[in-house]
């Protein structure tokens, strides 16, 4: 799970930059048009590491109350 987490983190900065040198080379953009590629990709990495610590937390909370089944209910 960790390093699922890992590529799901670095993946969109590279698509970004991948985008980017496309756009440079096709467009013949200058190379200020990484800044907002990169901006984006570290957004959307962001985005991600959000998502799983949410899904994390919705996990414990689920864990906290699910409470296991007991007949000695008098303690």
């Amino acid at each position: 799970m960790i390093i699922q987490l890992g590529i799901s983190l670095i993946t969109p900065i590279f698509i970004c930059i991948a985008v980017c040198w496309w756009l440079t080379e096709q467009f013949g953009l200058d190379s200020w048009i990484y800044i907002p590629g990169i901006l984006f990709g570290l957004g959307a990495g962001a985005v991600t590491a959000w998502k799983f610590y949410r899904s994390v937390m919705n996990r414990q909370q689920k864990k906290k109350d699910h409470h296991p089944v007991s007949f000695n209910l008098h303690l």
